[in-house]
């Protein structure tokens, strides 16, 4: 799967449960609050702050070849 199908994946699969979420309120009753806030950390994680430190390696690294 390409990063870009991927990307776009996990954005509908959040408005998804977003939607269901303020719908029904069916997730609250299920997990606990921390649940989302840890949730919503790893995705920034992953998705957004360590491809930019790669950039950012890779740049460092280049400036000394």
């Amino acid at each position: 799967m390409s990063e870009k199908k991927q990307l776009l994946f996990f954005v509908a699969f959040g408005f998804a449960l977003s939607g269901l979420e303020m719908a029904t309120g069916l997730l609250s009753q299920l997990l606990p609050r921390e649940f989302y806030m840890v949730a919503w950390a790893l995705l920034v994680l992953v998705y957004v702050i360590w491809p930019a430190l790669l950039d950012v390696i890779k740049e460092f690294y280049h400036e000394f070849d």
